[in-house]
């Protein structure tokens, strides 16, 4: 199973991290969708919005889980993502919420140090 992310620019909020790809409320979802992905918003599963409160301000977002065909272009930004890769790749924390409370669960970066076995 894969998941589509989204590399964001070089600033602004989450600069070069991965996200989901996003539209601002009140946006026209489906105009970016059907440009990017081959597939439809049709029966989109609504998943649980996930509030994420920054030091001014409240995120909240709202994720459609939908499984598509492809993409439509080819885009350096876009990447398709399997689960064991999730945690090479530099994901905001509520992104990562977001992903482990959906079908997909992202493993956990192992920043332990080995263990000596003797």
């Amino acid at each position: 199973q894969r998941v589509l992310l989204q590399k964001r620019p070089d600033t602004g909020i989450w600069a070069q991290l991965w996200t989901l790809p996003q539209a601002e409320a009140g946006s026209d979802l489906q105009d970016w969708f059907d440009a990017h992905v081959d597939g439809s918003l049709e029966d989109a599963e609504e998943l649980p919005v996930l509030q994420h409160t920054f030091s001014h301000y409240r995120l909240h977002l709202q994720v459609l889980s939908r499984k598509v065909r492809g993409l439509r272009v080819e885009e350096p930004t876009l990447r398709w993502v399997a689960n064991d890769e999730l945690p090479a790749l530099g994901l905001p924390a509520p992104i990562r919420k977001l992903l482990d409370g959906a079908t997909i669960k992202t493993p956990k970066r192992n920043s332990s140090k080995p263990r000596n076995h003797e």
